[in-house]
């Protein structure tokens, strides 16, 4: 029994160096990419168009009033959040500083969902 063990291990050690080495790096590269860029630096790039519009007093609203921070002002939390969003991806994407960027795109959605008055 220990030979046909012994066998298969030797078979499959192949494909797990492939799976450890190439395979696990791309899917996490993939990730983080898709995490950074389409949940997070879009949302942040809208925030930034509507900045450019004009249209600045929308995002202040919703810091105010739809997800608002107890002794922060609205004025202050939406360029913060717009920043983070804008900023933090391209850390986590990039892998410089990968770590302080998914850490503070971690706070930035427990702060919304527990600011969230649905």
């Amino acid at each position: 029994m220990k030979s046909i063990l012994s066998k298969i291990d030797t078979i499959l050690h192949p494909l797990r160096l492939i799976a450890s080495h190439i395979a696990e790096p791309i899917f996490l590269l993939i990730l983080r990419i898709y995490i950074g860029y389409f949940v997070f630096f879009k949302s942040g790039l809208i925030r930034f168009q509507s900045f450019l519009d004009g249209s600045w007093d929308t995002q202040i609203f919703l810091f105010s009033e739809e997800h608002p921070i107890p002794g922060i002002p609205g004025e202050v939390t939406a360029p913060l959040a717009t920043f983070g969003e804008l900023f933090l991806p391209i850390l986590l994407i990039s892998g410089l500083f990968g770590r302080a960027g998914a850490a503070g795109l971690i706070v930035m959605t427990i702060i919304i969902e527990i600011t969230n008055q649905d």
